[in-house]
């Protein structure tokens, strides 16, 4: 229903249902209806991810297209009446709207590292890190240790690479795995994340320090490092 294309000869580059989705350090120069419909898409995946996992998202959606809304019940410093941020951009505060799209990007992290110990490198790369979670939402028990069993080696052999003196390769080093910029962590509770929030990006391409989206990423970012240390 939503596939999740690569966008030929651009690296880490995605389309949801034909729709192209930048980083969320890119999203100024992107089309604003076009960045709202497939966050539209995206906000929907979550939320049917989320049921078919039996794993709740910390920052619910709710799906409504391209005026769609994510909320945070979270953060204590956050009005009640205020707890809803827009994924959309037209008519919405802007700092609210990147607020957003920080959350959404938080529920894909939080899914992937809960439900499967997987770690994401870059936060802000929201088609990549969605496709690596459906790619492992969707294997079957036995199809990931068969892919273990041979790796790249298995691979030569079967070409005929015989004897090769090629390093062993880990599962991280699979193309799917740098294609979604993330790395698979050992079993859970071994260790704590060192998690790499992204910075907004202001329009002169200047990351913006401090201010109301810097609080509320802060803000978020904790909390969710708590969740994080409860799993």
């Amino acid at each position: 229903v939503y596939p999740i294309d690569p966008v030929p000869n651009k690296t880490l580059a995605f389309t949801i249902r034909g729709l192209h989705l930048p980083n969320s350090a890119d999203l100024d120069d992107a089309n604003p209806e076009m960045v709202a419909a497939a966050l539209g898409y995206i906000a929907h995946v979550l939320h049917l991810v989320s049921l078919y996992l039996d794993y709740p998202l910390p920052y619910p959606v709710q799906p409504r297209s391209s005026s769609s809304t994510i909320y945070d019940h979270i953060s204590m410093n956050i009005l009640p009446d205020g707890r809803a941020f827009p994924l959309f951009v037209k008519g919405a505060i802007r700092y609210r709207f990147e607020y957003g799209v920080f959350l959404l990007n938080k529920d894909i992290d939080i899914l992937l590292y809960g439900k499967f110990g997987v770690k994401i490198l870059d936060i802000r790369q929201t088609l990549p890190n969605l496709k690596h979670l459906l790619y492992l939402a969707t294997a079957g028990k036995g199809e990931l240790p068969a892919r273990k069993a041979g790796g790249i080696r298995g691979l030569l052999r079967a070409g005929g690479g015989g004897g090769s003196s090629m390093p062993p390769y880990s599962r991280t080093t699979s193309q799917e795995s740098s294609a979604s910029s993330v790395t698979h962590d050992g079993p859970r509770g071994v260790g704590h994340e060192k998690m790499l929030v992204g910075k907004i990006q202001a329009p002169n391409g200047k990351a913006q320090n401090g201010g109301a989206v810097g609080s509320l990423q802060k803000s978020a970012a904790l909390q969710t490092s708590k969740l994080r240390d409860s799993l």
